[in-house]
């Protein structure tokens, strides 16, 4: 069961707006009267609603606070017949605030409407909300879709829980933002947050809260010309944590803080092409399979690393495959996973190029870096990868390997701390041009 409360916190010159207290009897009369006066306006719920029918706030200028006078207070959604898809609908020009209040969908909603509609305003989520849109647990539509351009959803506390996608794009839209603070989404059928393949040029920020218990992907980019900052919040115990679609191209990831972790498959996985991702600090560590991945059929994706740690994976750090990535690394750790550090695999890369100045690559099972694959290239003037006899630092098989037709090199023993090159020519049948001190 969900409880929610509605509140309303902007004024537009005003002193606070009116307030207004009423029973869950008087919640839908009330609403009809000041949703087409412009104003500041606070709802303070006494009892429950049962059987809300939804409302849209839809002319300019509303900017209304809903919220319970106790955290158990709850409106339940029960969808007309005829019309009604959404238990709110914010207009652009208008502002809903919830707090302190639990929102569920009624036994006779049908499956895929989503319970919060934003067309063109602000919605925010604060502590105290509660929101889902199953009944039974059996189906679920999205908790809120954003389908305008313009549209703005925060969430700064509550709990998201129970529905088909948490937050999503609606349709074809451009310039929607996102922003996650606090507050926890969980227990979700298949994203947690999504920015459909046709949205556009749009902002998502994850600063705190939790995403667990999704389905499928807590984080699902699509589209292009999106921007995508995560600095803090942790993502974790989903199938997978941030998947970057095969129609996810040319968007710009900036990754300062919070942890990607424990979830069944990767951390971080990107089947689009030329995006690029910038990972300055922040962890993607014990995930079931890889910490990051790249798949096999794209291309030309930028991704620098100048901080954080990507450890203790079941299989690889990191899987690079597809063709023309530009992988730096400048900083940060690669340590105890449980094959390779970074591999860049010889049988489905082509052209990918890594460059290494910093950073540590450490206590990995098998090797610290395989750069493999026609045409691939190893640049490394800097940063220390471990081998064989680096006690707790090394590296199971050794510290760098580049294997071709019929050959390798390879850097097995000895730390590698020096400068290093080598690019596989375009038939990976032997070596174009190296340098460093190779076995």
């Amino acid at each position: 069961m969900i409880g929610l409360t509605l509140a309303c916190n902007n004024d537009n010159g005003g002193g606070g707006g009116e307030q207004f207290t009423v029973s869950g009897a008087d919640f839908e009369a009330k609403l009809k009267e000041i949703r087409i006066v412009p104003g500041t306006y606070t709802i303070t719920l006494t009892s429950d609603v049962t059987d809300f029918p939804g409302i849209s706030l839809d002319s300019a200028g509303v900017n209304l606070t809903v919220k319970g006078n106790t955290e158990y207070r709850k409106i339940t959604w029960k969808r007309p017949e005829e019309g009604g898809s959404h238990l709110f609908l914010v207009g652009t020009g208008n502002t809903l605030t919830l707090e302190n209040i639990t929102l569920e969908r009624g036994n006779n909603t049908s499956m895929g409407w989503a319970l919060l509609v934003v067309r063109g305003g602000t919605l925010e989520i604060k502590n105290g909300v509660t929101m889902s849109n199953t009944f039974g647990g059996a189906d679920g539509g999205s908790g809120v879709s954003l389908d305008r351009a313009g549209s703005v959803f925060t969430m700064s506390g509550g709990t998201i829980k129970d529905c088909g996608t948490a937050i999503n794009s609606g349709g074809t839209v451009s310039d929607i933002f996102i922003a996650i603070t606090g507050g926890t989404i969980r227990d979700i059928l298949w994203h947690g947050v999504a920015l459909w393949n046709e949205c556009s040029n749009s902002r998502l920020t994850v600063s705190g809260g939790t995403l667990t218990g999704i389905g499928d992907n807590a984080i699902v980019v699509g589209g292009s010309g999106h921007t995508v900052n995560i600095s803090g919040g942790k993502i974790t115990a989903n199938d997978r944590g941030m998947l970057i679609t095969n129609e996810g191209r040319s968007n710009n990831f900036n990754i300062s803080g919070g942890e990607f972790v424990d979830n069944t498959y990767h951390g971080m996985e990107i089947r689009g092409s030329a995006n690029d991702i910038n990972i300055s600090n922040g962890k993607f560590n014990e995930n079931g399979e890889r910490g990051i991945q790249i798949n096999s059929s794209t291309t030309d994706n930028v991704l620098t690393i100048s901080g954080g740690e990507i450890s203790s994976n079941g299989y690889a750090g990191m899987l690079i495959e597809g063709a023309g990535h530009t992988i730096t690394m400048r900083g940060g750790t690669i340590r105890g996973n449980n094959t390779h550090g970074i591999n860049i695999n010889d049988s489905a890369a082509n052209g990918v190029t890594i460059n290494m100045s910093g950073g540590t690559i450490s206590g990995n099972r098998n090797w610290g870096l395989i750069v493999g694959g026609p045409g691939s290239e190893l640049i490394k003037t800097g940063g220390t990868i471990y081998g064989i006899n680096a006690d707790s630092n090394a590296n199971g098989d050794g510290a760098i390997r580049v294997p071709y037709n019929g050959g390798e090199l390879a850097v097995r023993y000895g730390n590698a701390t020096g400068n290093y090159s080598a690019k596989i020519n375009a038939t990976k049948d032997g070596i174009a041009s190296r340098q460093g001190n190779w076995d």
